[in-house]
């Protein structure tokens, strides 16, 4: 009937109005649907099924509460909680995998429909969609995403205290950059001048100096991997923590070196597995021919 022909209208123009997967500026329109809409119908689908589980429910009541119909009312309540709070997990769980299974969909789709040069050249690589949900400077993201995927994951905030970890980098970074070495010698060499003018205040004055160099490095590092600041903007607006001008001046030699050692101490921490495994069956097979 007319009602009918009313449905079937609306849903075509909920359709045809609905928004594709294309990014924009490039003219190039990928025929894909975005992923809300590809999963739209099955969230409904599941999200009527969950209702009909939950009236059910009402309804008729749930088994096992009634099973447990020697209990108090509390403890009933608590059941009753408890299962409640069981299928909500158990639906969110079900949701996530369906938005999973649905950008493996759309991902596959792409990769049939397109060749992999105009994936890069319209943005919608695996790298991109990374991109655009992180929370971070497009610039220095794969910088973030190493240190991420490192053992030194746990960066410390900025009001953490500083460990011995951190202390070692700086001064190895210090010493691969010659501006910032020259800053942190000039105070080294103050300390080493016997008989200084001023004495233990000078003294004092170079060993804070000195140790500014090597704090500015590392909180110029906590600054761009846990706030995800940028070299300028930690440069003009973080002066405080960062109070080395040398160090302000090199925050993306600080970057690069900050790379490489992320890179040595992996290599290092490679070998020394290894020699912890070899280590390991060289005595297991001492251990057996001796008791041999």
């Amino acid at each position: 009937g007319y009602d009918d022909d009313d449905d079937a209208k609306r849903r075509r123009n909920r359709r045809r109005s609905s928004k594709k997967f294309r990014e924009r500026g490039v003219g190039v329109d990928l025929g894909v649907d975005s992923d809300e809409e590809m999963i739209e119908d099955d969230s409904e689908d599941d999200d009527s099924e969950d209702d009909s589980d939950d009236d059910d429910d009402d309804l008729f009541g749930d088994d096992d509460v009634d099973a447990a119909g020697g209990g108090t009312g509390d403890n009933r309540a608590e059941v009753l909680r408890l299962k409640r709070e069981k299928r909500r997990l158990a639906r969110e769980k079900r949701r996530r995998e369906r938005g999973e299974a649905a950008e493996r969909e759309r991902r596959a789709r792409l990769r049939r429909a397109f060749e992999p040069v105009q994936l890069v050249e319209n943005f919608c690589t695996e790298r991109d969609d990374a991109i655009r949900m992180a929370d971070s400077p497009e610039r220095f993201h794969d910088w973030l995403e190493a240190a991420a995927r490192s053992k030194r994951s746990t960066t410390p905030k900025v009001s953490d205290d500083i460990t011995e970890d951190e202390e070692e980098e700086a001064f190895w970074i210090m010493r691969k950059i010659s501006d910032v070495q020259s800053e942190w010698s000039s105070f080294a060499n103050a300390l080493a001048t016997p008989g200084a003018e001023g004495g233990a205040d000078v003294v004092g004055a170079a060993e804070r100096k000195e140790r500014a160099v090597l704090t500015s490095i590392i909180y110029a590092l906590r600054y761009m991997r846990v706030e995800k600041l940028e070299p300028a903007f930690v440069k003009r607006y973080r002066k405080d923590a960062v109070s080395s001008p040398a160090v302000r001046a090199n925050l993306y030699r600080i970057m690069d070196e900050d790379g490489e050692w992320e890179r040595m101490t992996e290599a290092r921490a490679k070998i020394e597995d290894v020699l912890t495994a070899e280590m390991s069956r060289f005595r297991e097979e001492e251990g057996g021919g001796a008791g041999g």
